[in-house]
């Protein structure tokens, strides 16, 4: 006997193992605060050129990326994201924006992310953010732009040309901007004695060459990276945007040896013949650089973002005369436009008109209506005004079908679904006028009161006993009021209630039956999670019967 009331024990214990592991697991499969429940669709990218143009020069142009996305109901809170395919090409501003009051769009290297400012229903979205190319081509090539929401990808083509133009003769140094980098950074660079002239520096006249940041930005220390270039222009002058080899030897000796600071980077010498080698020698002074270097931005507010560069010094060989030679640069960005978008929920409505079948001009009032979707649950009920119409607005797109419930009052309940669509063709559904049938008899007899006539040998006015007075009896009322015959069209919480002539309609999105939710179009349900608990009880109770 001990044996075997150890043994339930154990089973017991095993039978709540199961109720908890099955729980935990099942409880897996439901969405969990900030992932959306459902589908998002991302249908199209597109991109737009400045005016006149099929195409964006590098560093130049801003072009403009057009998303059409269609969002699912969303939770205060959750978000969902389009993802970029890597391509540090592309650049473009990481300042966040909303749209309306529904939803905010976060760019990041990465992509958008879209987080939902409140609950929401259904809505077809577009979003635009402006980018622009920040490395230049050597001839015009078509980049093809690849972005995925959860697990649907979209491409679009983006034409882009190279950026070209000449070297002034009098150029020592040039600043340039090459726009915003996919982390938000802005990329520059400085073009650094393309027309290779010997420059020197001596007490009299110091060689210096500085950098400057402008407001809103501070440097990217480790963003600095120097290339030699040994063919600088062409012999038309046009300047070559691309670069040799990487100059450790420079580039070290700027972030090392130089100043560096957030406001920028300077480097200053009396007795300059070229930059110092980490060997102990020295470079030509006639050397050109291509210098690129990031600033990160710290006041958002600014919009445009400037740097300037300069360089002065002597002309190395000039007899022993110091020839004072110096140049500045200056280079900005305008902000590109942060994103922007627009929405509208995906919601329609339907209307129509129940009529008397022999007479279409009489609208019948009180007539009771359910709409179902696809999955047979109810999402909203409607009854008809004095007319005989009604609206049911804020439907979310899908296939519905409209059910009678409650015939007017002294009419057939016309039990024929009518199916109904809302979508971008037919957002708005008119019906039209839906028959019913008069019943043939509006006022039947109760038949649970029949009239009984009297009987025939019977007088009525004999009394059962002779000795006892005569008494008048009353003549029975040949005209009593017949009582109604239910309607057994209705349900069992409309009999006995007077049918209203004003609309009401009710657009519920889980419609509460004994305080239990309906479910609705796209919800979650742990139906394995109940499969299980029925499974652990049967288990439990094979257990408990066990002898």
């Amino acid at each position: 006997m001990q044996t075997k009331k150890i043994l339930q024990k154990w089973q017991g214990l095993f039978l709540i193992a199961i109720l908890i592991i099955g729980s935990v697991f099942f409880q897996s499969f439901l969405p969990t605060q900030g992932q959306a429940a459902g589908k998002a669709t991302l249908n199209k990218v597109s991109v737009t050129y400045p005016d006149g143009q099929d195409y964006i020069t590098a560093f130049k142009d801003t072009a403009t990326l057009h998303f059409d996305v269609e969002l699912q109901t969303l939770k205060k809170g959750d978000s969902v994201t389009i993802d970029f395919a890597a391509d540090s090409q592309i650049g473009y501003n990481n300042t966040s924006f909303n749209i309306g009051d529904a939803y905010t769009i976060t760019p990041s290297a990465s992509g958008l992310t879209i987080t939902a400012l409140k609950d929401t229903k259904p809505a077809s979205t577009t979003i635009d953010i402006p980018c622009n190319y920040v490395q230049n081509t050597t001839s015009e090539i078509t980049k093809s732009l690849v972005f995925t929401m959860q697990d649907m990808s979209q491409s679009v083509d983006i034409s882009v040309k190279p950026y070209q133009e000449t070297v002034p003769e009098n150029e020592l140094v040039k600043n340039v901007c090459f726009g915003f980098n996919p982390d938000g950074t802005i990329s520059w660079g400085i073009y650094y004695n393309y027309n290779k002239v010997d420059i020197a520096g001596t007490p009299s006249v110091p060689y210096t060459f500085e950098n400057n940041i402008g407001p809103g930005q501070k440097l990217v220390p480790d963003s600095i990276n120097v290339y030699t270039v040994s063919a600088p222009k062409d012999a038309n002058r046009i300047r070559n945007l691309d670069h040799d080899a990487f100059d450790y030897d420079i580039d070290y000796f700027i972030k090392s040896l130089g100043t560096l600071t957030n406001n920028g980077f300077a480097y200053s010498s009396d007795h300059f013949n070229g930059f110092p080698t980490t060997t102990g020698n020295y470079e030509a002074g006639t050397n050109a650089y291509m210098i690129f270097y990031s600033t990160e931005i710290t006041d958002p507010s600014v919009g445009v973002y400037t740097n300037n560069v300069s360089i002065q010094g002597t002309l190395a060989g000039s007899g022993g005369q110091d020839v004072k030679i110096q140049d500045e640069s200056f280079a900005s960005i305008t902000a590109p436009a942060s994103g922007s978008g627009d929405s509208g929920d995906l919601i329609g409505s339907v209307t129509f008109q129940k009529v008397d079948k022999n007479d279409p001009t009489i609208g019948l009032t009180g007539a009771v209506f359910a709409v179902q979707d696809e999955q047979g649950n109810e999402v909203a009920t409607i009854t008809t005004d004095n007319d005989g119409k009604a609206t049911l607005n804020n439907l979310p797109y899908g296939s519905y079908k409209l059910i009678e419930i409650t015939a007017p009052d002294g009419y057939e309940r016309n039990d024929t679904p009518v199916p109904f669509e809302i979508s971008d063709t037919t957002q708005h559904v008119d019906l039209g006028k839906i028959p019913n049938t008069k019943k043939d008899d509006p006022t039947p007899v109760n038949p649970s009161e029949p009239d009984t006539p009297d009987k025939p040998d019977t007088p009525a006015d004999t009394p059962t006993n002779p000795d006892e007075p005569k008494t008048p009896v009353k003549t029975p009322d040949t005209q009593k009021t017949p009582t109604p015959v239910p309607d057994t069209t209705k349900t069992p919480s409309q009999i006995g209630k007077t049918s209203t002539p004003s609309v009401s309609v009710t657009t519920t999105e889980t419609p509460n039956t004994s305080n239990t939710s309906l479910p609705r179009t796209g919800d979650s349900h742990d139906v394995p999670g109940i499969l299980a608990g029925f499974a652990a009880i049967a288990l439990g109770y094979t257990l408990y019967r066990r002898k």
